[in-house]
């Protein structure tokens, strides 16, 4: 039988802080006067406790950078041309403490918005802690109100927390800065920390390349985590898979007439668009501007469930032109936004507003919602989206670019892939279009490629430009060799050296070897349900794959020899003998209980478990290469 979190909970007997000091071999080193503020900032007080910011800078450079942007006056423009956004040093106190914290700052934002009058910030800031944290956030943004709506931000903020997505800390509180005392939200950054407290990392993040309308291109803004040839592997297919979403929009929006067009989401691989509709009706329902265009949008990109998450982001609430739904949803799609939305509590969201620093009276938050609803009561793909679509397949390459570049309204060079060594490069302006093919070395679109944002003086490489320049997708492996367990949606998939024997009538899956050579062997099975399955791998299967230097995973990018991930387990058992891989066994999102988990001779960790509920009922562990049990955040019962 299955226990769930709570049952967990009440049967466990933790540690108390006194016990558990008492074992730790090392103390962490904290400051006397920081003693207190560290503990409430990482507790649940952390909110009462950031009420009050106060920010040690330089005034002068402080103040030289605010004015150096209102001169420079270049509207959104990419990163690179942001002579006015260097990180400066800075101290921050939280709530009148004495504990400084140090870290740097810089300025945020494109436009004049986010200058601050009647009270506000005097400019957005981006703060990023060197030798804190507040709860688990150690980046953040101080922003104008203003240019997030104000109080609006936050009750987005909370009712797409509630409806389970992705959404940044956010609260109002007064900085103060040179003995003045200014209102700013504080807003966490999209980064680690946020995707860790929503059961994911290693995610990559990717955003719109702003600067260069119709012309927007996908990046990823966390390239520090692309550190050798599979994470390059990983990012490249990323960006191809995820291509011709922006390249759609693009397109869109020269046909629309438009500036701020939602995300294509049509056009995103299918295992990911349920969650997209549900998010994008959403915001066009709450009327965020656009429902969320391509440069306020961000996304994760899970590489073990290898899907995309949105993430709320800059919502601009009721501050752009409303736009028509521009993706096919389904009613059964549409119910589930409404009936989530009807289930809020509004006394509940009321405190939880007071909590975060804002005021709302009953009615005004009934209000918002009441609209939501009519908005979604009535919403249906408008009769110009099939039209629209049909436009879509004129814009071959040459017509889209030419009206591109005819949009920014002045000469432009982009390239992108045209074939595994070759590089197609055009010169565009109003009156000509010259194009030349580029013989490359074939590291070129691996080694070479731009993960880096890009502008359109250095000239713009597109991703995924061609459909038939893009590569087989890395997990392409993987995926074409799957099997359908049971009736409830369980997969299992394998590399091609391994072949899986499956007796359903006694839930029995056999691995074992049948070619022997030095490529990966892996097995992943996720979602679903398995109730009362056994997994034995055979004793020369040898599963496992070359670790790269500076990372942990395969070019599969799983660190598990065997991985369950986004599943439910019941009376499940498992044996696995020698495996050579981070993690013999690595549970990701998985919930239930282990009735019998072998692992003998792990390279490595022998049981690891991440962002699951699980009780492992009986483990046996010999011989492991490091942990036995390495467990993170989740809960778990021995």
């Amino acid at each position: 039988m299955s226990i769930n979190a709570q049952e967990i909970v009440a049967e466990s007997q933790f540690l108390s802080d006194d016990e558990f000091q008492k074992i730790l071999s090392v103390v962490p080193n904290i400051e006397p006067e920081c003693d207190e503020i560290y503990e409430d900032l990482n507790s649940n007080n952390w909110l009462r406790q950031v009420e009050v910011i106060k920010l040690n800078l330089n005034e002068r450079k402080f103040y030289k950078n605010i004015l150096r942007k209102i001169k420079a006056n270049d509207g959104v423009s990419n990163q690179t041309d942001r002579t006015w956004s260097k990180y400066q040093k800075v101290e921050v106190q939280f709530n009148n403490s004495q504990c400084k914290f140090t870290g740097k700052y810089r300025l945020t934002g494109d436009l004049n918005d986010h200058l601050g009058k009647d009270g506000a910030i005097e400019h957005s800031i981006k703060v990023k802690l060197s030798n804190g944290r507040v709860r688990n956030i150690t980046k953040f943004k101080l922003l104008v109100p203003f240019t997030r709506s104000g109080k609006y931000e936050i009750l987005n903020v909370l009712i797409h927390k509630k409806m389970g997505f992705i959404a940044p800390e956010t609260a109002m509180v007064n900085v103060q800065i040179g003995g003045e005392n200014f209102q700013a939200l504080f807003q966490e950054d999209i980064s680690k920390e946020l995707l860790e407290s929503n059961d994911l990392h290693n995610g990559l993040i990717i955003e719109g390349d702003e600067g260069y309308l119709p012309l927007t291109n996908p990046k990823i803004i966390n390239t520090k985590l692309i550190t050798n040839e599979y994470d390059n592997r990983i990012a490249r297919d990323l960006l191809d898979l995820v291509s011709p979403v922006y390249l759609n929009t693009n397109k869109l929006s020269i046909i629309d007439k438009h500036y701020d067009v939602a995300l294509a989401i049509d056009f995103l691989p299918i295992n990911s668009q349920n969650r997209f509709i549900h998010f994008h009706l959403l915001n066009l329902a709450l009327q965020s501007s656009g429902g969320l265009t391509r440069d306020d949008h961000r996304i994760v990109y899970d590489r073990i469930s290898r899907e995309f998450f949105p993430i709320y982001y800059d919502g601009h609430h009721k501050s752009g032109e409303s736009v028509d739904v521009n993706f096919i949803f389904t009613e059964s799609q549409k119910d589930f936004v409404l009936s989530s939305l009807n289930k809020i509590n509004i006394i509940e969201l009321s405190s939880l507003l007071k909590d975060h620093g804002v005021s709302f009276e009953n009615n005004e938050i009934i209000n918002v919602i009441n609209e939501a609803v009519i908005f979604l009561e009535n919403a249906k793909i408008p009769s110009t989206y099939k039209e629209h679509k049909e436009l879509l397949d004129e814009f071959n390459e040459e017509t889209y670019l030419k009206k591109a570049a005819k949009k920014i309204g002045r000469e432009v060079l982009v390239s992108w892939k045209h074939n595994e060594n070759e590089l197609k490069t055009c010169s565009i302006n109003d009156d000509y279009f010259d194009c030349e093919l580029e013989k490359v070395d074939s590291l070129f679109f691996s080694e070479n490629y731009p993960f880096h944002p890009q502008n359109l003086n250095d000239g713009l490489f597109i991703h995924g430009f061609y459909n038939e320049a893009k590569n087989k997708a890395y997990f392409a492996p993987l995926q074409i060799n799957s099997v359908k367990l049971g009736d409830s949606g369980t997969v299992l998939e394998h590399t091609s050296n391994l072949e899986p024997k499956i007796d359903k009538a006694n839930k029995s899956i056999f691995i074992s070897r049948i070619e022997v050579n030095n490529q990966t062997a892996q097995i992943k099975i996720s979602g679903g349900t398995l109730n009362n399955w056994k997994l034995i791998v055979e004793e020369d299967a040898n599963l496992g794959y070359v670790s790269q230097e500076g990372n942990r995973a395969s070019e599969f990018g799983l660190t598990g020899c065997i991985t369950f991930n986004d599943i439910k387990l019941i009376n499940m058992s498992v044996k696995l003998g020698k495996s050579e891989c981070e993690d013999a066994v690595h549970f990701v999102r998985s919930t239930g209980n282990l009735n019998n988990l072998i692992v003998h001779d792990a390279k490595s960790d022998a049981i690891d478990a991440d962002f699951s509920k699980l009780v492992f009922n009986k483990s046996h562990v010999t011989n492991a290469g490091n942990d036995c049990l390495d467990l993170s955040s989740g809960f778990y019962l021995l």
